[in-house]
């Protein structure tokens, strides 16, 4: 350990869905999964949320 945070920690984090029902689901890193061409971007990928 060097002191430096974990980039790695809590990948993703569960929000009160905008219904107010439920959770909505987040991720703080990308997976890249879009660079595959036969796949898009996830439904919680961070590059398409707005800040």
């Amino acid at each position: 350990m060097d002191g430096r945070r974990n980039p790695l920690f809590q990948p993703v984090n569960y929000l009160i869905a905008t219904t107010g029902e439920g959770h909505d689901r987040r991720r703080r890193l990308c997976c890249i999964r879009y660079l595959i061409p036969e796949l898009d971007y996830c439904s919680n990928c961070p590059l398409i949320r707005k800040p």
